[in-house]
């Protein structure tokens, strides 16, 4: 999937314009950890970007977030490394704790840009 596919899909299911916002922040932090580290920057930036693709359907339960996830981006033919990676942002979800750099990346980056003020601050799902 190109990225302005992934912009749109992410569109479809995030109203918000500062989870976008969020999510976009998110894409340029992963895209630069993938340059630094040497990875797949393409890859990594898609990642970012859908990250919080189930956000609102789940209605911040972080019991949820990131599973909803996994159906959507299947049906969309995302990669499952890229799948897996944004089920894995969320351990509280998962159940599993991150081994794999990539995972790790992503939860870290999408931290740095903002998201627990955004999940705290509910107003967003209004």
């Amino acid at each position: 999937m190109i990225r302005e596919q992934a912009l749109e899909l992410l569109k479809k299911y995030v109203k918000n314009e500062n989870m976008i916002k969020h999510c976009l922040a998110s894409e340029a932090v992963m895209k630069a950890v993938a340059l630094k580290l040497g990875e797949n920057t393409d890859k990594w930036s898609l990642a970012g970007l859908l990250h919080d693709i189930d956000i609102e359907l789940t209605e911040n339960d972080m019991e949820q977030h990131g599973l909803k996830a996994r159906a959507i981006l299947a049906e969309n033919n995302i990669s499952e490394d890229i799948i897996e990676s944004i089920k894995m942002h969320n351990e509280a979800a998962s159940k599993e704790k991150r081994e794999v750099i990539f995972h790790k990346a992503l939860a870290a980056s999408e931290t740095i840009t903002g998201h627990r003020a955004l999940y705290r601050n509910r107003s967003y799902l209004s």
